[in-house]
């Protein structure tokens, strides 16, 4: 029997503006922190770019809590990097974005 594989969707945001260009970089900045074995375990994938310095990436769940730790040590040219919200679908991540987005 195969399962499907299960994810959380992160929203980072980032001090510069960043880019899908740059994720090899990002990635392999956070595989110094959490290390080879972890990369493997989380798997982060970028998905898509929200704005300038926002951008989401797809992880496994149940490493969600190591990536945004991770993110905390993750500095690197002039970058620096936190997160925003943490769902398991894009669209209820969106949604809630847009929800903080629109506050005065």
């Amino acid at each position: 029997m195969i399962t499907r594989r299960k994810s959380r969707y992160i929203i980072i945001r980032s001090t510069k503006p960043f880019s899908a260009s740059m994720m090899n970089l990002f990635n392999s900045k956070l595989s110094e922190i959490i290390g080879s074995i972890g990369m493997c375990e989380a798997s982060p994938y970028f998905v898509k770019s929200i704005d300038d310095n926002s951008f989401i990436i797809r992880v496994s769940r149940g490493s969600e809590r190591r990536i945004i730790l991770a993110l905390s040590f993750l500095k690197f040219d002039g970058f620096s990097f936190c997160s925003i919200l943490t769902s398991g679908t894009i669209k209820a991540l969106l949604k809630k974005y847009n929800l903080i987005a629109s506050r005065p």
